[in-house]
């Protein structure tokens, strides 16, 4: 498989915390013709995606990647097609030596370097559909699955409804007990997001369709219906509720957008950021924070708690010139703190992000796709974005399916001085292997090369920067198109 060149930009905005929009130059796969990462996960010096893919031969398959929190991809531990995972997979979770994930039928796990430990196929032939939404492994070990099964009482028409379907397996992958059950009749209900308390019961919070209202739904430790309940009114759609459980504070907090302005069975018209909490005790719902900004078209996607003990919410919605994904930031007391805009390029105007995490340092990483309005000429691309803790872009990853890196050689032993530089700068190459294929570019803050060249082996990088203007720079070490070290510097 060919790798593509991926060349990684540092944005520094120095501690400005105000809203700005950030272009980014195009990147394009060579092998995939399309892909986008659905979920992210952190560990301590990790991050790993997970999403779907296209090629030739294979119309929808699923990967799994491991990157640094430097952005260059480790390795690739899974690439399943459609015939395995049907359609596409919906939800991964990471631990320290394995990753469970589920998918339309299918519900998984593999070890650390991909391979499999065991894997469930749950097939109902008399639905219209059933299909695995979430996984997660349990406090005893075991793992739990939580999907829905679509039903439809005339096999000629479309489907009516759907009930919540859970299954538990064992560390095998072994059947426990699986259940189901319906809340609302003559409602479509899917779950987004499951919380195990310390008496072994299960929260699942979700919502309907249509109309859509979140749901808070309680079951015991094998899946019986305890009770459920639901805000919103049917004429304003509260949709999509992700969610922070703070057991300690007997709460759940949820991020939703609430939508005015129509009847709640088609469309959307006005949309604002609204926070909640639900009050585990009294099953007592409070609205806490709405957001000041009305936009016609507002996904909220992800909600996640930050280490200042505020909370950040991701989604996508519509701009001037183009579909822009946000972070809105509000702090502790519910108050609105900052925001940030973010798209590709101008080119790559539908800009989506779909999952939020936060990493050790304090900052995010935020992962979706980006797209063009004719996707012949700008396909459907994976996006992976580093941001620090004000929302301001470190680093900017697209098509990061391409990304190569050659494993034997440590960042930590490339060393670039002196920084700040005035006439040049020094990287140190000489314990290296490389090949004669080996190049450096050195590119300005908006992407442009202002500097290229070969390298000798064995010998120390020079760089004159005699004829550049006083900026921020990035240098790149490539070899065989593959890049071996990145870093940024300050010309005075």
């Amino acid at each position: 498989m060919r790798v593509a060149i991926f060349i990684t930009i540092l944005f520094f905005s120095f501690n400005n915390c105000f809203g700005q929009t950030v272009y980014f130059s195009e990147l394009q796969p060579e092998e995939w013709n399309t892909s986008l990462i659905t979920n992210v996960e952190v560990s301590e010096d990790s991050y790993y995606v997970f999403g779907l893919f296209s090629t030739d031969d294979i119309p929808e398959g699923t990967f799994i990647q491991r990157f640094t929190t430097e952005g260059i991809l480790e390795n690739t531990l899974l690439a399943l097609d459609s015939v395995i995972l049907p359609n596409y997979a919906e939800n991964f979770n990471v631990y320290e030596d394995e990753i469970i994930f589920s998918g339309r039928r299918n519900f998984c796990s593999i070890d650390a370097n991909g391979e499999f430990n065991w894997s469930v196929t749950k097939s109902f032939p008399e639905l219209y559909s059933n299909d695995f939404v979430l996984s997660s492994k349990l406090e005893s070990s075991d793992y739990l699955a939580v999907g829905r099964k679509t039903y439809n009482t005339d096999k000629d028409a479309s489907p009516e409804f759907s009930n919540v379907y859970l299954l538990k397996v064992d560390t095998e992958g072994e059947e426990v007990w699986e259940n189901e059950f319906n809340i609302l009749p003559d409602k479509f209900v899917r779950i987004t997001v499951v919380y195990e308390l310390e008496n072994g019961e299960f929260v699942l919070l979700g919502s309907t369709f249509l109309p859509e209202n979140p749901v808070v739904i309680r079951v015991d430790s094998v899946g019986n219906l305890i009770d459920y309940s639901s805000f919103g009114q049917e004429e304003e759609n509260n949709w999509l509720p992700w969610s922070v459980l703070e057991e300690e504070n007997d709460r759940i907090v949820l991020s939703h957008q609430k939508v005015y302005g129509q009847d709640g069975q088609t469309g959307f018209d006005e949309s604002t950021i609204a926070v909640s909490t639900y009050n585990l005790s009294t099953g007592v719902y409070e609205l806490m924070y709405e957001s000041a900004d009305i936009h016609d078209y507002l996904f909220t996607q992800d909600f996640v708690s930050t280490p200042d003990g505020g909370y950040a919410v991701l989604g996508y919605r519509s701009g001037e010139t183009s579909l822009p994904s946000f972070v809105h930031k509000i702090n502790s007391n519910f108050e609105f703190e900052w925001e940030q805009e973010y798209n590709h390029s101008e080119d790559y105007v539908f800009n989506y992000l779909y999952d939020l995490e936060v990493t050790p340092d304090g900052g995010f990483v935020c992962a979706g796709e980006t797209t063009g309005q004719n996707i012949n000429t700008h396909p459907q691309s994976s996006w992976l974005l580093k941001l620090d803790a004000c929302g301001d872009v470190e680093w900017n990853g697209c098509d990061t399916t391409t990304v190569g890196v050659k494993e034997e050689i440590k960042l930590a032993d490339l060393k670039l001085y002196p920084n700040p530089a005035q006439d040049f700068i020094i990287i140190e190459l000489a314990q290296i292997p490389m090949t004669a294929e080996a190049s450096f570019l050195v590119l300005s803050i908006e992407g442009k090369i202002v500097l290229e060249g070969g390298l000798i082996q064995k010998e120390d990088l020079v760089v004159d920067l005699s004829s550049m203007e006083s900026g921020i720079y990035q240098v790149f070490i490539l070899d065989k198109g593959e890049m071996i070290f990145t870093n940024q510097f300050v010309k005075e």
